[in-house]
């Protein structure tokens, strides 16, 4: 579910990050030029540029809007004698209506749809693109019963799911009326043949946030 603070208050932090994410900024820089090492100059610096793209993307994603679990989280209810482990469930599709929420979901993981093709080739199918983007979100419900105040939400997977479908959808429109054109322009052709640089991206900060 969507957390009140504001997007702005979500950036600011990150704009001053904890010692931690520039770690992860390096290893995901380290990551960036080993996937790109067969590459051009410039392939390989808009690889380690997308790379941090999509690092950051992710470092707001989890810390500032899904709320996953944090070491620091787990301390304090363990501290005031609460148990980690808080499941809440709901596996019952859209029983409560439409509302805000999950707009808000779908345009949070539209950045995710849009990112993946341009930085992997192997992200340029729908099968591809719908199996990380609900991988991805699956994996966040399931984070999600190690909170306190969240709810593993069958809504919320439907509307990320559906969100990077959205923006991978969006990405081919922008090539299909000429906005841009792979052949030409050589970063819409994917940085590499990886389908592990973006997973590992994403394992990279949520790890970050969790030890943050």
């Amino acid at each position: 579910m969507i957390q009140n603070a504001t997007l702005f208050q979500v950036f600011l932090e990150l704009l001053t990050p904890q010692p931690i994410y520039l770690i992860g900024s390096m290893i995901v820089i380290a990551l960036g030029i080993w996937f790109a090492k067969d590459s051009t100059l410039r392939t390989r610096i808009s690889t380690i540029l997308l790379s941090f793209i999509l690092f950051y993307y992710f470092s707001v994603l989890f810390s500032g809007v899904v709320g996953i679990p944090t070491f620091t989280e787990w301390q304090r209810l363990m501290h005031f004698g609460k148990a980690i482990f808080n499941p809440n469930i709901n596996l019952i599709p859209f029983v409560d209506g439409v509302h805000i929420d999950f707009i808000l979901n779908v345009l949070c993981f539209l950045p995710l749809g849009f990112l993946l093709p341009i930085i992997s080739r192997k992200y340029n199918n729908l099968k591809s693109i719908l199996l990380i983007g609900l991988s991805i979100s699956f994996f966040i419900e399931l984070s999600q019963l190690f909170t306190l105040y969240r709810e593993s939400d069958i809504n919320d997977l439907i509307t990320n799911g559906l969100g990077t479908l959205l923006g991978w959808l969006c990405f081919k429109i922008l090539v299909k009326i000429g906005l841009f054109k792979p052949t030409q322009d050589y970063f819409l052709n994917g940085m590499t043949d990886s389908y592990w640089l973006p997973i590992i991206i994403a394992m990279t900060a949520f790890v970050n946030t969790f030890i943050s």
